[in-house]
C-alpha cells in the first residue's frame, strides 16, 4: 500500500549507536540499518505509542534473525533505541518517528520545503517583502 511507510533519516549510517550495534553484534553496518528498518517497520505495525507490553527481547532478535540484537539497541549511548523490562519493550521516541503524527508532519514538512524550494509558486520571499511590494504600488499610483 501506499501509505506504509517509516521515516529513515539519511544520516542513519553515519549515526555512532550504528556502529555501537554493530560491535555489539558483529554485524555488519549495513546489516544493523537493514534489521533496524525491519525492527522498526515491525513495531509501527504492533503499536501507536512504542510500547509493547508482554513482548520479549527474544521477539526482535527472531523477527530479524540474529540473536542479541535487542539488547545491543538496548545498550545504545548516548539514549538507548530500546528500552527491556519486566512488562515488555518500548521504542524511545516512537511518536516522534512513527505513527500517524509523524507521516503527518514529515509529509507536511516534505510539501513546505518543496513549496518553498521552488519560487515560482510564491509571490514574494517573505510577507513583509509582499507587503512592501504592495506598498510601494499604491504610492506610486
Amino acid at each position: 500500500m501506499a501509505g506504509d511507510w517509516i521515516k529513515i533519516e539519511k544520516s542513519l549510517m553515519d549515526k555512532p549507536e550504528i556502529e555501537q550495534i554493530a560491535a555489539l553484534t558483529g554485524l555488519s553496518i549495513w546489516d544493523v540499518c537493514g534489521r533496524l528498518m525491519a525492527v522498526w517497520s515491525w513495531a509501527d505495525s504492533q503499536t501507536e505509542d512504542g510500547d509493547l507490553v508482554g513482548v520479549h527481547p527474544a521477539t526482535i532478535d527472531r523477527i530479524i534473525h540474529h540473536p542479541g540484537f535487542a539488547h545491543a539497541m538496548a545498550k545504545t549511548k548516548p539514549r538507548p533505541w530500546l528500552l527491556i523490562d519486566e512488562h515488555g519493550i518500548t521504542f524511545p521516541a516512537f511518536e516522534r518517528h512513527n505513527g500517524k503524527s509523524a507521516k503527518r508532519r514529515a509529509q507536511t514538512m516534505s510539501r513546505v520545503q518543496s513549496h518553498r524550494a521552488n519560487k515560482r509558486w510564491c509571490n514574494a520571499d517573505s510577507v513583509t517583502d509582499a507587503l512592501h511590494e504592495r506598498y510601494q504600488r499604491r504610492e506610486e499610483l
